[in-house]
């Protein structure tokens, strides 16, 4: 299950699947947006790394976190746009035992020459599921 401790520092979420670590992405360019709207390092409780990696300080909004990522994998290549998703829960008191750096519930990959969008699901063990949320955790499929 992935929590982060209220009022702490969440562990560093990746804006980047497993296939998109091992190849060379040209010109990328990430966004996030949580329960809230778009986040941006501006705001003094959300540090966004050149490498589109997210930490939220002081951690206080569960809910759904997506981070879009666009990207070209050779000059010749047309801008790819690829979205994850997670969803992050906060807890009050963490038992004994340590974090865990949060799993991507989904990610979709769109391809602009296509009018669809090819889907590739990861389902992540994200806890229970509270119920304000429980139809978007389920559209995420």
């Amino acid at each position: 299950k992935v929590y982060v401790k209220m009022n702490h520092n969440s562990p560093p979420i990746l804006c980047l699947t497993n296939h998109l670590q091992n190849v060379e992405v040209i010109d990328p360019i990430f966004q996030w947006y949580g329960p809230g709207g778009s986040l941006s390092s501006e705001n003094s409780n959300v540090e966004i790394a050149p490498t589109g990696t997210l930490i939220l300080k002081h951690f206080n909004l569960s809910g759904a976190y997506n981070c879009s990522i666009v990207y070209k994998l050779t000059t010749m290549q047309l801008h790819r746009k690829h979205i994850i998703k997670y969803l992050i829960y906060g807890k009050l008191s963490i038992q004994t035992g340590t974090l865990h750096s949060p799993t991507p519930v989904s990610t979709q990959e769109a391809d602009p020459c296509s009018a669809g969008i090819v889907t590739d699901t990861f389902l992540a063990d994200t806890g229970v599921v509270p119920e304000n949320l429980k139809q978007s955790a389920l559209k995420l499929d």
